[in-house]
């Protein structure tokens, strides 16, 4: 799954923002297809620069909705910070130029549901959210992956999964 989204806000606490946002893991579910067994693997979540000055962060599509609850998205145009959304034509000439839809309003409600902090029982650990003081995330939309074969040479097996 893609999601883009323009970043904006002080350089210092944005580049910051791309350290977190490149440090978060998820699980990725493959399936074996010699054995028909599913099972999760650790993905690390990526960004890279896109167009137009925009990022993308590319993660399982099953997590679509952490992702969002945790950069504090709840609606298909406005970020964490401030309401300098693009609304109606322009989001849509955007969206258009990126080659993404928009988010689903389940996946947005679903996202307002999850809490974006999580402490752990039987740890000292604990994740945060992925918001930086100073940051603002204005989502444009997402593009799915497909999903096909892939071989591992590491593990000498070929897997069914999304072609992240």
């Amino acid at each position: 799954m893609h999601l883009q989204l323009y970043v904006r806000g002080i350089n210092t606490q944005v580049k910051l923002w791309k350290i977190f946002a490149q440090s978060q893991f998820f699980k990725w579910t493959r399936k074996d297809t010699e054995s028909g067994e599913n099972f999760d693997v650790l993905y690390q979540m990526a960004l890279r620069p896109s167009v137009l000055g925009t990022w993308e962060l590319i993660f399982p599509e099953d997590c679509l909705a952490t992702v969002l609850s945790m950069l504090g998205v709840n609606d298909n145009s406005t970020g964490i910070y401030g309401n300098v959304s693009m609304k109606g034509m322009r989001m849509a000439v955007l969206r258009k130029m990126c080659g993404v839809k928009k988010i689903p309003k389940k996946i947005l409600k679903e996202a307002r549901e999850i809490q974006p902090l999580m402490l752990m029982d039987n740890s000292k650990r604990g994740l945060y959210h992925l918001q930086v003081n100073g940051v603002a995330i204005h989502p444009i939309g997402i593009r799915k992956d497909s999903f096909g074969e892939m071989y591992d040479p590491k593990a000498e097996k070929t897997y069914y999964q999304e072609l992240l």
